[in-house]
């Protein structure tokens, strides 16, 4: 059995980066914990695996470099894999109250918010996980994101903020229905996108500078977290399943796991 499961690993990768290598080609990255803990790859179109690893930890959320190497944010720590799963470098911070909720990379810095004992963002060596510099923000934020000019923006309760890199905050949008709660967020071009759940389950498209909103599509899932594609498609990750949507809601493709006790986490795509 063990030797199938490898056979089939080894059949995924090389599929997988056959795929990879064609120019512009998307995959899909989610995390899972659960019953399981690891990482699959998908195809963009599809949903279909091509391929996943173990990782032994509850990540809450999964970011993905220009290299492929896959980025996990679980409690106090940060780890960094390579494409076919080997632990490439770990940071454990030395406070376990500490958790880190979701990981953005750019270029050669990784950003992650963190909750618990403090709550902020770390900005980070992308190859040694080494701190470069950090600001304090007071939210327990759950999702980040970064645009092309690593301005830093953070989901948290019924807020969304957008931060310069140097920790200022620059614009705050708080929704007035306490009851709505954004988890995940994602940025491309003049457009931030954000997932809801709460009194509301849905995705706001929302203006990258002002963070008024632009349009909004309802789900009925409670999604943990949202990517999008270069054609700015919109994934989600919520349970047991992931989905793929375009820009206006339209669903286009589904995939629920078997083993209802699979939690999809994170989500990127890359």
């Amino acid at each position: 059995m063990k030797q199938n499961c490898f056979l089939a690993f080894v059949t995924g990768l090389a599929l997988f980066m056959g795929v990879a290598g064609q120019a512009g080609a998307d995959a899909v990255y989610a995390s899972y914990t659960g019953s399981q803990q690891g990482v699959t790859i998908r195809d963009v179109n599809t949903l279909n695996q091509y391929v996943w690893f173990n990782t032994g930890i509850n990540a809450s959320g999964i970011n993905v470099d220009s290299g492929n190497n896959i980025y996990l944010p679980a409690g106090n720590q940060i780890r960094k894999y390579s494409l076919s799963g080997s632990l490439l470098v770990k940071m454990t911070f030395p406070i376990s109250s500490i958790n880190y909720t979701d990981v953005a990379v750019s270029g050669n810095k990784v950003y992650a918010s963190y909750t618990g004992s403090q709550q902020g963002v770390t900005i980070r060596d992308a190859n040694t996980l080494n701190q470069l510099s950090y600001f304090n923000t007071g939210i327990n934020a759950s999702g980040i994101a970064v645009d092309s000019s690593n301005n830093i923006y953070l989901s948290a309760g019924n807020r969304l903020r957008k931060y310069n890199s140097g920790g200022t905050l620059l614009v705050e949008m708080v929704f007035p229905d306490a009851g709505i709660n954004y988890t995940g967020i994602a940025v491309s071009g003049d457009k931030v996108y954000a997932s809801y759940t709460g009194s509301q389950q849905g995705v706001t498209t929302r203006d990258a500078n002002t963070l008024n909103q632009f349009s909004y599509f309802d789900t009925g899932i409670n999604a943990s977290g949202i990517a999008l594609d270069s054609s700015n498609n919109i994934y989600l990750s919520a349970g047991n399943r992931l989905r793929k949507y375009n820009g206006t809601g339209s669903l286009l493709a589904e995939m629920v796991f078997p083993d209802a006790r699979i939690n999809y986490s994170g989500i990127t795509v890359k």
